[in-house]
């Protein structure tokens, strides 16, 4: 039970921050800019702390975690002097330099994070990985929408400081609950005497290939959080973005339940491959919410989009997990997370410059026919990758 809430508190406190920051750099830059750089600040963080772990010595998950939890709460505290005292810079360079640091602490917290919830919990590794989905996707269920109600209840300075100091109190929570784990599973170790170099060269395609599908997969699916809400906009049904978002997020929780005996059932190749049918089924409904029944159609979108997501997600952490030994897991779980990160640099900038080249319907269109690549790329596969995860 400790390690269930000690992974809810750290991806709370990064969803806490994610859904304001945004409106708050706005309001204390005026500018939109800074609204979408805030992301790509806090992966360039993300990056270089696990950057740091992937070359460092082995370390146990809890250390990981109780050191960025602290670097964590060291960012909020750089948040909250940022809106009162800041003779140095202005407050948006002095909040985007502690966006940086936040991004590194939780970087060691959310690679360690995983372990805790294979360790401790018992069962296939496919069950493991879905209780970890879970307890992520309810974090932000709760934490975004939390947020975004202190924020728009209170002034901009006070709704902030607020905000800080939960994520304050859920930092220190995850540092004191965060239980020791296991040699053999919590600590980030190198390859044993048993592990030999053949064996590693064997294991390098097979993460290399599902690194490139899975960060495909989610520049694919960043499409809901980066041009949907504009084009609910342009609707004219700007409600209907918080909507579609919450639709999604509640539509991957639900899924992942199922994902270990949907998984079982159905192998890898066909789970992915359903996956990408149920995204383009998303995609479709999206584009046709403009002319016929706007708000079903994008409940319906959101639905189709989430359980593809959820998918996604799940499946493709599963697989990487299955195919090297469980001393790695600590590494697989850091190239897991680079591809999240890589994405969230790289989507953001793809599908705005999709928009502007040839528009938003081109740019759905678009996305409709990439969505099957995915699928297609592991049918080609050799078997040997695509075997069932289990």
């Amino acid at each position: 039970m400790a390690a269930v809430v000690t992974v809810f508190m750290i991806s709370i406190t990064n969803q806490l921050l994610t859904a304001v920051l945004g409106v708050y750099f706005t309001d204390i830059n005026h500018s939109v800019l800074g609204a979408g750089m805030h992301l790509s600040i806090f992966a360039v963080g993300t990056l270089t702390g696990k950057a740091f772990l992937l070359l460092h010595r082995p370390v146990e998950s809890r250390i990981l975690v109780r050191a960025g939890m602290g670097i964590t709460i060291f960012a909020s505290i750089g948040y909250l002097l940022g809106g009162f005292w800041h003779p140095f810079c202005p407050v948006a360079v002095w909040v985007s330099f502690f966006r940086m640091v936040q991004g590194i602490g939780f970087s060691f917290a959310a690679s360690a994070s995983p372990i805790l919830i294979t360790g401790y919990s018992k069962g296939q590794l496919s069950g493991k990985i879905s209780n970890y989905g879970m307890i992520t996707t309810f974090a932000t269920l709760i934490g975004n929408p939390l947020a975004l109600r202190i924020y728009a209840g209170m002034a901009e300075q006070k709704a902030f400081l607020l905000i800080c100091l939960l994520v304050l109190i859920c930092a220190a929570c995850a540092v004191i609950l965060c239980p020791k784990t296991e040699e053999a599973v919590g600590a980030f170790q190198g390859f044993s005497k048993e592990t030999s170099g053949s064996e590693v060269k064997k294991w390098i395609p097979f993460i290399g290939g599902l690194f490139l599908l899975f960060f495909f997969s989610q520049i694919l699916t960043s499409i809901f959080n980066v041009l949907v809400p504009i084009y609910a906009k342009q609707m004219g049904r700007l409600e209907l973005a918080s909507v579609f978002l919450m639709v999604v997020t509640a539509a991957m929780l639900v899924i992942r339940i199922g994902i270990p005996a949907l998984l079982r059932k159905m192998g890898f190749r066909r789970f992915v491959m359903t996956g990408c049918i149920l995204y383009v089924a998303g995609i479709l409904c999206c584009l046709a919410a403009e002319s016929v029944c706007t708000g079903i159609m994008m409940i319906s979108g959101g639905i189709l989009g989430g359980v593809a997501s959820g998918i996604f997600m799940s499946v493709f952490h599963i697989k990487m997990l299955s195919v090297v030994p469980e001393e790695l897991y600590g590494k697989v779980n850091i190239i897991f997370l680079l591809a999240i990160d890589f994405s969230l640099i790289v989507s953001g900038t793809f599908w705005s410059l999709l928009v502007n080249r040839f528009g938003m319907h081109e740019a759905f269109c678009l996305a409709a026919v990439m969505g099957l690549l995915p699928g297609l790329c592991c049918i080609v596969k050799p078997k040997s990758l695509c075997r069932s995860a289990e």
